[in-house]
Formats: C-alpha cells, structure tokens, sequence
C-alpha cells in the first residue's frame, strides 16, 4: 500500500513538473516552407481503393488511385515534389499533428473530436456506405435491425466505426482493425460476417472476390452532414490549406477527381 501511495505521489509530481512527454505538435507549416524544401508529404493509408492503394507496376509497390492524383495536383499546385508515406489509418492524425507528414489524403472525414486535433478542407467527395458479406448472409439482410446480431468488421479510426456504432447501436460483437485488407480477409476466413464500407470500396472488393463476397443492396448508412471525404493539415496551418481547397474547388468542379475515380476503378487487380 505504502508504494503504491509513493508511485502515485510520484506519478503527480511529474505531471505537474510536467516530466512526462507529451506528443510534439507541429509548428503551422507555411507555403513559402513547403516550397523551401522542395517537397509536400502526404500520408495516406493505401488500402482504400479506387481511392488509393498499393499496385505492383512494373516490378515494383506503387501507390496510386484518385487521392494520390490529387494529392500530386496540390504538390503541381505549389511547385513541389510529392512524397507518399503509407500508414495505419488510425494513426495518420497524429502524424500531421506532430509533423511526420504535411497533409494526410486517406478517405477522411470531418468529426468534431478529429477538428480539435487538425484543420479539415473542404469536401472533395462524398458517398455512402454498404456492408459487405458472403451471400448466404447477405440473404438474411433486410434491414438495420438484421445486422445487429452479426459480427461486425470495420476500419479502426474511420468514419465507419462511428456510423456503426451510431445506427446499430446493439451491436455486441465488432471487430475494429486498422487495414481494410486484413478486414477482408477476415470476412473471408468467416472470422466476421459484415463489414461497413464506403459504396464505391465495397463495390471494388467485391468485384475482386466474385462468387464469394457481395454488397447488401438497398441497406445503406448515410455519411451525414459533414461525412464527407476532406484533406487534413495541421492546426493553424491555414494558408496551405487555402491552397489545398483552391485546388479542390477546380478539380471537382470540373469533374477531374470524378472521372479519376472512373479511371481507377478498372485497375484495381492487385491489393499488396
């Protein structure tokens, strides 16, 4: 009793000291500093096709998909190199916090807890979402009130895990893993039932795995009013993310980052 007493004196004292590490926070990265260094780093989570993914071209990994040109646009935008650095979904976040990556492009949405840690810009898309399952369960599926027994996957950290677990409430058995490959893999090896993805994510994963998986039509999860997919820069990073949503203005506009969704969609042969 008496060490216990002492750590937790002693625990305290350091927090007042303010001896135990907090994580460092990025200092607001400037334009006139991303061009000084001649390079912008993206972090992303490649497991998110058309979106972005990992693809063997010519011998080699290649991350590619209608983030990564967007993410090239804005690099084109301010006259600098891209650089891709892959990672854990539920830790990109923290990267652009502390400064591991200028920017993170990863199919993220907007929440009220995320926006106290980073700045967000504006949409550049938005959808829905489906589960997706094998077909014998899928024919059981009518409606919400179907899923809730089931053992539910989904990315850890995504804008999914907080749908689910707004709209299916009851749910008992979910299992939360931060790659969406290993996700299906999952499915597939009948260690879950379901998983809530994106439409157009769940669409590609299906079509990669015909005759075994298949989205369950006509039960969808909306996204909500600010569920849309926006580019993350660190706090008070302001002026690059003026450039950032200039960029996002024309591209969907025009329809570009549409029509690279379309373009992606038929290559998506390969998740690494």
């Amino acid at each position: 009793m008496k060490m216990k007493k002492w750590l937790k004196i002693a625990l305290a004292g350091a927090v007042a000291l303010g001896l135990i590490a907090q994580p460092a926070t990025a200092e607001a990265l400037t334009v006139q500093e991303v061009q000084d260094k001649g390079e912008i780093v993206l972090g992303t989570s490649a497991d998110f096709p058309p979106f972005e993914w990992v693809k063997m071209v010519d011998g080699q990994e290649t991350t590619l998909g209608a983030d990564i040109e967007l993410a090239q646009a804005i690099a084109d935008e301010l006259g600098v190199e891209l650089v891709i650095r892959n990672s854990s979904f539920d830790s990109l976040i923290t990267q652009v916090q502390t400064g591991k990556v200028d920017m993170v492009i990863a199919g993220m949405s907007y929440t009220p807890e995320r926006a106290e840690q980073a700045l967000f810009s504006d949409v550049y898309f938005t959808g829905t979402n489906y589960f997706l399952t094998n077909h014998d369960i899928a024919a059981t599926i009518q409606s919400l009130d179907d899923v809730h027994n089931l053992r539910l996957g989904v990315q850890r950290g995504s804008i999914q895990e907080a749908l689910l677990k707004e709209h299916v409430p009851e749910a008992t058995d979910l299992t939360m893993i931060p790659d969406n490959g290993d996700l299906v893999q999952s499915l597939l090896t009948n260690r879950i039932d379901a998983i809530l993805f994106d439409h157009i994510v769940a669409t590609q994963f299906a079509a990669q795995h015909e005759g075994k998986l298949q989205i369950v039509e006509g039960v969808e999860v909306p996204n909500g009013d600010d569920g849309g997919m926006s580019i993350v820069v660190s706090n008070d990073s302001q002026e690059l993310l003026d450039v950032i949503n200039k960029v996002i203005g024309e591209l969907t506009e025009s329809g570009q980052y549409e029509a690279w969704i379309e373009e992606y969609i038929p290559q998506i042969d390969q998740i690494s």
